[in-house]
């Protein structure tokens, strides 16, 4: 049986940028056929959970959970794949950004629930074992689509006593016929929380327009669209003495969408 979680960033005017990612394999891109090597995959009577080159963000693989409730038994079996990692992978005197992009097949979700969740550990029992935190949320409430988005958790608090973590990505199926839908998930990453740039809301090191798609559906902010506005176009390696410079145009097309929707919530606010 497995958990699942659902969370959407936490966004503020200075970001933790990505550092070094403590997942393995986190694309996907290491495996044999359908089993994606470090990950545990979990499938039913009615679906399956697998390694899939049909689909990938970046890469040649993702990872995809599928259930067809038309062709196969309605059985509320869930698909999930999940990455558990030893003693000592995480320190919870540090905190972590969780990023990572999906996409669905059809956002027809009656019948389904689709999750993303960390399970924070003591597997070595010093502080007394089992879990000790957990985060969980709902994809679906997260608005995924059928076009990839970016999703994730800025400035995770690791509870006390935990010393390593369990994540899983899950597609949940209810006992409901002529039901069919599938999940995919790629570019995970977990890092620790790094002095970053103010306005890379998906952590990729760089602020450029996918921050700002990131920032209209999660944030929404004037703070935080001000960050962006001044950032856009840098990066952690301009920062450290290379020349990233903006193309003009897609600043200006950016700068006038941002403009738009924000003129909008401000119009919405005040009817």
């Amino acid at each position: 049986m497995r958990l699942m979680t659902v969370a959407t960033l936490a966004l503020s005017g200075f970001s933790g940028a990505a550092a070094a990612n403590i997942l393995l394999n986190p694309g996907f891109e290491i495996g044999s056929d359908a089993d994606a090597t470090d990950w545990l995959e979990t499938s039913g009577p009615s679906g399956s959970t697998t390694r899939s080159s049909a689909m990938p963000n970046n890469g040649g693989f993702s990872a995809y959970m599928t259930a067809d409730h038309i062709n196969n038994p309605a059985a509320p079996t869930p698909y999930s794949v999940e990455q558990t990692q030893p003693v000592g992978s995480i320190d919870h005197t540090v905190n972590y950004n969780l990023s990572f992009s999906a996409k669905v097949d059809s956002l027809d979700f009656t019948g389904f629930d689709m999750f993303y969740q960390i399970l924070w550990l003591d597997q070595d029992a010093s502080d007394g074992g089992g879990v000790k935190g957990e985060i969980l949320t709902s994809l679906v409430t997260a608005g995924v689509n059928t076009v990839y988005q970016s999703f994730g958790l800025s400035d995770l608090d690791v509870p006390d006593g935990a010393d390593s973590f369990q994540l899983r990505f899950q597609l949940s199926p209810g006992a409901v016929e002529d039901i069919v839908n599938g999940l995919y998930v790629d570019d995970v990453d977990l890092s620790p929380t790094t002095a970053g740039l103010a306005g890379d809301f998906n952590f990729d090191n760089k602020v450029d327009g996918s921050d700002l798609l990131v920032w209209q559906r999660l944030d929404g902010a004037a703070a935080s669209l001000n960050a962006w506005q001044s950032n856009y176009g840098s990066s952690i390696a301009s920062i450290a003495g290379y020349s990233s410079v903006p193309e003009p145009a897609t600043y200006s097309f950016s700068l006038m969408l941002a403009s738009c929707f924000f003129g909008l919530r401000r119009m919405r606010r005040r009817y």
